[in-house]
């Protein structure tokens, strides 16, 4: 019988008040050997971690140097959340994180969002994927 090994964890994502807590795990040892990936994926906005958007905004731009900040972000925009579907870390380098924007109240996740409340306008299903390839 084979033995398998998995090394589980968590992931912290964001900035300053507003993070999200991300398991992640990888099988020991990796697939191909010298490359480490951590991975963590769910089809479920409503159960995935969460964080502010503008959290989320600010902590990529500083992983691949943009200066872009939640100040940059319009107004409406800061009070979308970003639900964590997709995260894959890997050592020699690349990651992604893909997220869904919504709103997040009640403890009950919306793939919504209303960018201007005075304009009967709702944006739906909108994801938002950041990929850094060295």
């Amino acid at each position: 019988m084979a033995t398998t090994t998995t090394l589980s964890g968590t992931i912290i994502i964001g900035e300053g008040s507003s993070t999200a807590i991300i398991p992640v795990s990888t099988p020991i040892p990796p697939p191909k050997p010298g490359d480490f990936a951590l991975q963590f994926s769910t089809t479920d906005a409503a159960t995935a971690p969460k964080l502010a958007v503008g959290s989320y905004i600010t902590w990529a731009a500083a992983q691949m140097n943009l200066g872009i900040k939640d100040s940059d972000l319009p107004a409406s925009l800061r009070n979308v959340t970003a639900a964590v579907l997709d995260l894959h870390l890997d050592s020699t380098g690349p990651f992604d994180v893909k997220v869904q924007l919504g709103t997040d109240s009640g403890g009950g996740f919306s793939s919504t969002w209303t960018p201007i409340a005075a304009l009967p306008l709702t944006i739906s299903d909108i994801a938002l994927e950041v990929t850094n390839i060295p």
